[in-house]
């Protein structure tokens, strides 16, 4: 490996930051939180690493009082410090001095297997290196190469620079080149009667008479030049056209790889140890083209170092898949004007690797997670009515995990060690389960949620009590209470039940997770708003169907069985978190009337009882007109959206507790 830690210090937004490197590195994160900061401060440092390329607008521009930023890099040498030692001890090296006396040099460059080269820059004074010695610098410089493509800039200039690289391929020792001169000199004397000398003598006359001299080529610019007389040319083509013939992603695409190939083949034939860094690789290119561009990189990384800055979630699914250890991704976040970096946990086990998906891999680029159970909880949170009263949602990555414990763990900051925000919302039957015969409610222990439990035996003080008491009451409930419950729906509204279910909200709340008072349906219809819903259930849902047998049956139950009914008829839950099918001591007839009238949960029966409701609560009438309805309520709503707000707290509170929630952990 080359780069084996990077140290920054007040380097505009980044404060402090250190990244322990591994061969594949992918810096990842939102628009704006630094991933270009760190690459800049690498070229910061490589600029100025043998010859002076200062550029004063690197100071942190929120602290007027930092003047003085640090750049450090150390270098893992194991590898190379094996390959001195062996040219050392070479007999034949040691007949060339001036060989000799290079691969000693690096030799005392070495500390412990390691070199560490910092910089060090005060405003208004020259950049001081901890090694002083600019000789001593090229050879690190020399050996510890590092490229830099920056994608949104690849062109026809792009392709030129190749040429340099190609040269330090080629690169001919000064034997060879003098030699290579000789007969070059020979054959221009001995052309054909002359003409190419005198050509060349009256060239030199012109250069005389101008007083101009020609700069003679380094090694490496000879070596491009004798290339280039080599395949009599010196401009690119593939597939017989020119570079910039084809679109700028598939120009870009040829561009990387054959970089990558070009540097691989350095490393072939050199003692270097080159680092290539990528700023967003993705762009302009299809998916297929991010699969080909990854499997190269991949399996370049076993001998070229990488970094990544990306914005691509299928590039980095490929990074996250892959089998070697060799790769790390660092989680870059803006936070109070400054850049916090964390290395994230990578997938650990083979069901992660086997789950994982773009959308799952676009969490690690959010600005906030939402987990929620199911297309229901996606519909809800995703209703643009909804994110017209509360902005906030627009910022959220909602993923589907169904409660799947490996797609959570998978994701989440807390287990992959990132530091977004999130939220998981899940059922309170993910918490309890009923045991109808006892009458009472169980802790669900296979895939439950109640995890905690040795953690919280070592909170102290005010957490301690905030927290693990808590669980310590939610257990003793539950072993101890049995709730009054009335059929034959199993409906609850034993007082004792409403703190057991209020203690388990509270306490999960403490581990980001908000537990539903039963389901997404019981979140939608309760006991403030049943009455509304049951006219939208009869003029929208069932406005062509005879319901008369239905609301026969509805008017004749008690409120709370109302609600209860309201929820089955969606396939939700009722108070005891039972389904219909659940419901052992229900009359047939009534299951059948329930079966014959319920709604299939791919109806977007939510996105129009959203909608329903807000016409209701601005006086707007629902008419068949989808495209005037939609016009209509959009502008009412821009002009009341905290009416809309003050009535959704009063027939939606749960729902207006999820987003409240939401909202304070984004906030924070």
């Amino acid at each position: 490996m080359g780069i084996e830690r990077i140290k920054i210090e007040n380097y505009k937004s980044i404060k402090k930051c250190n990244l322990n490197l591994s061969q594949l590195n992918a810096l990842i994160g939102e628009n704006g939180c630094g991933k270009t900061n760190v690459i800049s401060a690498i070229k910061y440092f490589y600029n100025n690493l043998i010859s002076e390329n200062d550029d004063g607008e690197i100071f942190d521009k929120n602290n007027s009082f930092s003047n003085t930023v640090k750049i450090g890099i150390e270098y893992d040498c194991t590898h190379l410090r094996r390959i001195i030692l062996n040219k050392i001890g070479n007999v034949k090296i040691l007949t060339g001095e001036i060989k000799a006396d290079y691969y000693r040099k690096i030799y005392t460059l070495i500390n412990k297997n390691k070199i560490y080269l910092e910089l060090t820059k005060m405003k208004n004074t020259p950049i001081k290196w901890n090694i002083p010695s600019r000789a001593d610098r090229e050879i690190i410089y020399n050996i510890f190469p590092v490229y830099t493509i920056d994608t949104k800039n690849i062109g026809v200039e792009s392709w030129n620079l190749i040429w340099k690289e190609i040269g330090d391929l080629i690169k001919i020792e000064n034997e060879v080149a003098e030699n290579f001169q000789e007969q070059i000199s020979e054959i221009i004397k001995d052309g054909q009667d002359n003409k190419m000398a005198r050509r060349f003598s009256e060239l030199e006359k012109v250069l005389q008479d101008s007083e101009i001299q020609i700069k003679k080529y380094t090694q490496r610019e000879y070596a491009a030049a004798i290339t280039k007389m080599y395949y009599k040319g010196e401009n690119f083509e593939i597939a017989e056209h020119k570079p910039d013939y084809f679109s700028e992603g598939t120009n870009s695409f040829n561009y990387i790889n054959t970089l990558i190939n070009i540097v691989n083949a350095i490393k072939n034939m050199k003692i270097k140890f080159p680092t290539i860094i990528i700023d967003e690789p993705e762009i302009s290119l299809h998916h297929k083209y991010i699969d080909k561009l990854s499997e190269n990189i991949i399996n370049k990384s076993k001998k070229i170092q990488f970094i990544l800055a990306t914005h691509s979630s299928r590039l980095l699914k490929n990074i996250l898949k892959e089998e070697t250890n060799n790769r790390k991704v660092f989680n870059l976040r803006y936070k109070n004007k400054y850049t916090q970096c964390s290395e994230m946990k990578l997938l650990d086990e083979q069901r992660q690797k086997t789950f994982i998906q773009d959308e799952h891999v676009n969490c690690y680029f959010s600005s906030m997670i939402l987990l929620v159970e199911g297309e229901s909880e996606l519909e809800l949170l995703n209703n643009k009515y909804l994110r017209t009263i509360y902005p906030i949602l627009t910022n959220l990555d909602i993923v589907k995990a169904e409660s799947n414990r490996v797609i959570e763990s998978s994701l989440l900051p807390n287990k992959r060690n990132y530091k977004t925000p999130y939220l998981v919302v899940i059922d309170m039957d993910k918490i309890i389960c009923v045991d109808k015969e006892k009458n009472k409610f169980n802790i669900k222990s296979k895939d439950g949620y109640f995890l905690y439990k040795e953690k919280e035996n070592y909170y102290y003080g005010d957490k301690r009590l905030e927290i693990h008491h808590k669980r310590i009451r939610i257990e003793k409930m539950v072993q101890k209470c049995r709730f009054h419950y009335s059929l034959p729906f199993y409906a609850c509204r034993d007082t004792n039940f409403y703190v057991l279910k209020n203690c388990i909200k509270d306490y999960f709340l403490n581990y980001n997770i908000f537990v539903n008072d039963t389901t997404v349906e019981g979140m939608l219809i309760n006991d403030e708003n049943y009455d509304i819903f049951w006219e939208f259930y009869k003029n929208v849902i069932k406005k062509h169907e005879d319901v008369g047998e239905l609301e026969k049956y509805y008017n004749s139950l008690k409120e709370y069985n109302k609600v209860n009914l309201l929820r089955l008829l969606v396939d939700g839950k009722t108070d005891y978190i039972l389904k219909l099918k659940d419901l052992d001591k229900i009359y047939p007839d009534v299951k059948k009337l329930i079966n014959k009238y319920k709604i299939d949960k791919t109806s977007g029966w939510i996105t129009l009882w959203i909608e329903y409701y807000l016409m209701y609560l601005l006086k707007i009438d629902y008419s068949d007109d989808i495209q005037n309805r939609n016009k209509e309520l959009s502008r009412e709503l821009s002009k009341k959206v905290d009416i809309c707000k003050n009535s959704i707290y009063n027939n939606f509170r749960e729902l207006s507790n999820l987003i409240k929630e939401i909202t304070k952990r984004y906030s924070n």
